[in-house]
């Protein structure tokens, strides 16, 4: 095999060896997803500096909680869930920011790690899903929402002014994070 032939087949084969990743992750996934993964690559703490942000003015009466920590019982029970026997030390491991543990309407645990402090800006990551979801259980036994199943325009009908799209995607598909079933559907 003469070097020219030999160069031009090492680089096909390099040149797939490159591309297989990308090609199977868009056979994989939604486009939308493998673009904005290549774009911010993997979620981070510092994910507030990418992104566009809306600053909330701060409540002239705030809610605040007690304090009433019990740490070595919030110690206790995580760290049997957790399988350790420091939590904070695997807290730390973990990369963990912030861990609040709150019963009623007293905070139990409040602990900051890897350089956070309770005036951090921190990104909430899933954690929002928890908050919104404990809302929308209230608002529907207070009667404001009928159900999760209900679409999203029944309670934002302006949606349907930038696109009818918006009428496939429940309360359910934000709380849980995923496509409107019919997007899920079409894509099977």
């Amino acid at each position: 095999m003469s070097r020219r032939r030999w160069l031009a087949v090492a680089l096909v084969v390099l040149l797939v060896l490159v591309a297989s990743p990308f090609v199977y992750a868009y056979l994989s996934y939604p486009a939308e997803y493998v673009d904005r993964v290549l774009r911010w690559r993997d979620a981070d703490v510092l994910d507030y500096q990418k992104f566009p942000e809306r600053p909330m003015e701060a409540s002239a009466s705030p809610y605040l909680f007690g304090s009433n920590l019990d740490e070595a019982i919030v110690r206790e029970r995580f760290g049997i869930a957790a399988g350790t026997d420091d939590l904070d030390a695997f807290l730390e491991e973990a990369e963990t920011q912030a861990f609040i543990v709150i019963q009623g309407d007293e905070i139990l645990y409040e602990r900051y790690f890897n350089g956070a402090s309770r005036d951090s800006i921190v990104t909430s990551f899933s954690t929002a899903k928890s908050f919104a979801s404990a809302l929308v259980g209230i608002a529907i036994a207070e009667g404001h929402i009928k159900a999760v199943s209900d679409p999203i325009t029944d309670y934002l009908p302006e949606l349907l002014e930038r696109d009818r799209a918006f009428a496939e995607i429940t309360i359910e598909d934000l709380l849980r994070s995923r496509q409107a079933s019919s997007t899920r559907n079409s894509r099977s």
